[in-house]
């Protein structure tokens, strides 16, 4: 298992604890960020391959977290872990950029398959764009 760099932003000290000991437990290195605030300030410092974030958080929330992390790392994977399941508030998180949104509580079979799957496509998008620079970087456009 290639070891993914996972950012992990909660306000809830418990649940970031547990959820950081089990992807520790699963290989992935694990920075913890406790709030939107914390979790902006790791995303410009450091590079991660998926960003896991509660929603609703006080002061910046979940919503601020996905935007950006899409911004400073477009090709990686966001994921939204959500007491509140409204169906207007999920669509809203897609729309604004997250790959996945799952309710909280969750089984963690169900948890691990939406990491792998956010991983999955986050390599699919990097080799995508890797290619397309590849290729622009070799074309001649000389007349």
């Amino acid at each position: 298992m290639k070891n993914h760099k996972i950012l992990l932003v909660d306000d809830d000290l418990n649940i970031l604890g547990v959820i950081a000991s089990a992807l520790e437990h699963r290989g992935y290195q694990v920075t913890m960020a406790s709030g939107g605030e914390a979790g902006i300030e790791a995303l410009r410092v450091e590079e991660f391959d998926l960003v896991i974030t509660d929603l609703n958080m006080p002061g910046t929330d979940g919503i601020a977290v996905v935007k950006k992390a899409k911004e400073l790392i477009r090709d990686r994977g966001v994921m939204i872990l959500t007491g509140s399941g409204a169906p207007t508030l999920v669509a809203k998180v897609l729309r604004v950029g997250a790959d996945d949104c799952m309710l909280k509580p969750c089984k963690l079979t169900e948890f691990w398959n939406r990491v792998d799957d956010c991983l999955g496509r986050s390599e699919v998008k990097a080799m995508d764009a890797r290619k397309q620079g590849h290729v622009w970087g070799q074309l001649d456009i000389s007349m």
